[in-house]
């Protein structure tokens, strides 16, 4: 099983995040998008206490192959840009990492985790592949 973490921090200063938006709508249509390249499961997580942390996508793939698919999917193109109903926070820059149990970079930046080179500008702060032992 593979763990991707999609991560909105806040910006410090006022920003827009739709909670029922997020949830209701957009987490659906993630699923929809990927669940025909392995997507198992996707889950809205909001963290109290844990600083900048407004909310966390926790999204299960059957293995790497299925994220890595379905982030490379031409459905990506409409969830990404799909971000931008509910919330305006934008990413400081984020890159997809490999999955291993401690977090590492590949290069080059895939562009649909709103990293370098990025078509989408995607408002996550963070997209991370992380695997589960």
């Amino acid at each position: 099983m593979e763990t991707v973490y999609v991560t909105y921090r806040s910006n410090g200063e006022n920003f827009r995040f739709d909670h029922d938006y997020f949830e209701y709508v957009h987490m659906p249509m993630v699923r929809e998008a990927w669940e025909k390249y392995g997507l198992v499961s996707s889950t809205a997580v909001y963290p109290k206490g844990e600083g900048d942390i407004v909310a966390v996508a926790v999204n299960e793939f059957r293995d790497q192959r299925a994220a890595i698919s379905a982030f490379g999917s031409p459905e990506t193109e409409e969830v990404m840009n799909d971000i931008v109903r509910y919330t305006d926070l934008t990413p400081p820059g984020s890159g997809v990492s490999p999955l291993r149990t401690e977090v590492a970079r590949i290069t080059p930046t895939p562009p649909h985790c709103g990293g370098v080179g990025s078509s989408f500008g995607a408002p996550v702060s963070n997209c991370a592949f992380k695997q589960r032992t």
